[in-house]
């Protein structure tokens, strides 16, 4: 158990997101225009440009690369405070960054409406990155929830790695278990789906 009331804490942004920028910069194509990123989002209109931006311009519309950096940033930013806002747990960097990833790519509401956001409220980390993660049930199919993707299967065991902190090569891994915590891993489904076990 913690010192401090979790109902009271408000994590801090307090990491260099260098590593998370790069991380959600190879995620997403850079596209300078306008498009429909799958089938579901062509027939609800929503437009994507930049780095997975969205609702920022028209089918093809063009922007400048200078613009996408903005649209990213701004949407690096507000992911970053939708995370405070609604993570009432303490997080350590990379849970805090994979939670950015995964939001800047479902959104916002997706998450507040989901069992793994409560999971994770209720201290349930594992409950949390199956529910979020897992290959058949979690944030890996398109906007209605019907075709799975297989870049969201890619994206979502990434986020899963980074947010159990085995994402980057093992010397970093060891500075991150003894500089930020390690996440107890003791679940085998858990071990076979982010740990490679």
């Amino acid at each position: 158990m913690s010192d401090f009331d979790l109902g009271e804490f408000i994590p801090p942004v307090k990491y260099d997101n260098t590593r998370l920028l790069s991380f959600l910069k190879e995620k997403e194509d850079l596209r300078l225009e306008g498009y429909h990123a799958t089938k579901d989002e062509a027939k609800d209109e929503l437009v994507t440009v930049g780095w997975g931006s969205t609702r920022r311009v028209g089918l093809g519309d063009k922007i400048t690369e200078e613009q996408a950096e903005e649209f990213f940033k701004q949407d690096v930013g507000d992911a970053e405070g939708h995370i405070r806002d609604l993570v009432k747990v303490p997080l350590n960097d990379n849970q805090r960054m994979a939670l950015v990833s995964l939001v800047m790519n479902i959104g916002r509401q997706r998450l507040l409406d989901s069992k793994a956001l409560k999971n994770l409220n209720n201290g349930d980390y594992k409950g949390f990155l199956f529910e979020a993660n897992d290959p058949a049930m979690g944030f890996v199919k398109d906007r209605k929830g019907g075709e799975i993707l297989g870049g969201l299967l890619k994206r979502r065991d990434d986020e899963g790695k980074m947010f159990n902190g085995t994402l980057w090569p093992e010397e970093e891994r060891d500075w991150q278990k003894e500089n930020l915590g390690a996440f107890d891993t003791t679940n085998d489904r858990f071990d076979e789906l982010y740990l490679g076990n």
